[in-house]
């Protein structure tokens, strides 16, 4: 998985830096390639969790290991899903915002 790059937009507080539109569109084009990368994650994290309860769910497997590995299953994608909403918000805020020059 990629690593997500955090963006620092602002250099005073409430005030925006200007960004070229070059740089606009290379951030955009980056956050929408992380927001599809997060999505077949999150995919691959619930197809694995569907497997894992058709063959592990029985009484030979301790409940003790099904609930953790569960539980990491379900940690993981809770944790992808919100990597992918703050994905989603720089990419508005890159998508909205009118103060970037052309």
């Amino acid at each position: 998985m990629q690593y997500l790059i955090s963006v620092i937009y602002t250099y005073k507080k409430g005030d925006y830096k200007k960004i070229s539109s070059f740089v606009q569109q290379s951030f955009i084009k980056e956050l929408k390639n992380n927001i599809n990368t997060i999505e077949n994650h999150m995919q691959k994290c619930e197809e694995e969790k569907e497997k894992f309860i058709q063959t592990m769910n029985n009484p030979f497997f301790g409940k003790n290991k099904f609930d953790m590995y569960f539980k990491a299953l379900e940690d993981t994608k809770s944790n992808l899903k919100a990597k992918k909403i703050e994905c989603e918000r720089y990419l508005k805020i890159l998508e909205e915002d009118v103060r970037i020059t052309n």
